[in-house]
């Protein structure tokens, strides 16, 4: 079962919505003086790897990343859960989870190196603001291989790659999804019709607005 918000947003109409979303990143962002490293997928083919299912990197709205969390259920707090972020880039994402939910534990994987090495640096950033910040753990790893550890997590993606990857990551992980009762939590989810057709989940809440999802195991 699908609990769905039907989409209504056209860009030609609601251009302000994308500013006002984009306006809150930089605001964030630059607060902190953090570094976004944004990579052309040339770029990270030159690191030697492999971009064949990878989507342009950019940094989501982080309003996304608070309209997921509310889509939660209120039974289910942060501290409830290990924060998994997949393909975190320069781990702008994962920091700004970190500074505003408390996740019993923070990590963050990418597959690119010189991206990893941007996120701890701008880890050491925000926790000079903020001494209170829960230590985060960025590994390089690709989401093809990387195996879940035996806790409830939350994994957030923003749609880093194609259902190809995300489909490999899913497998990989099944079990302790189902056993941990984890949850998926994907912003810009343009594969979502086909994770849902492989009928793996219970259930799936939707914002079709913003195109988010939780699928639940």
């Amino acid at each position: 079962m699908s609990a769905e918000m039907k989409s209504r947003w056209n860009i030609d109409d609601f251009g302000w919505m994308k500013e006002s979303n984009e306006s809150y990143n930089k605001r964030w962002i630059s607060k902190y003086g953090l570094d976004e490293n944004i990579k052309e997928l040339d770029q990270l083919e030159g690191e030697g790897l492999d971009i064949s299912d990878s989507e342009h990197h950019q940094i989501g709205w982080l309003r996304n990343i608070d309209r997921l969390m509310d889509m939660l259920p209120i039974e289910l707090p942060p501290s409830s859960c290990r924060l998994i972020d997949v393909g975190c880039g320069s781990g702008v994402s994962t920091l700004y989870l970190a500074d505003n939910y408390a996740f019993s534990s923070l990590t963050g994987i990418d597959f690119s190196d010189s991206l990893i090495r941007t996120a701890k640096k701008n880890q050491k950033r925000l926790a000079d603001f903020n001494s209170s910040l829960k230590p985060i753990s960025f590994e390089k790893s690709d989401a093809r291989e990387y195996l879940l550890p035996h806790h409830k997590h939350l994994v957030y993606m923003f749609n880093p790659f194609g259902f190809q990857t995300a489909e490999k990551f899913i497998s990989n992980n099944l079990e302790v999804f189902r056993e941990t009762s984890s949850i998926l939590a994907i912003a810009w989810d343009t594969w979502i019709a086909e994770l849902s057709q492989k009928r793996l989940h219970k259930s799936i809440l939707r914002n079709g607005f913003y195109k988010l999802s939780l699928v639940f195991f």
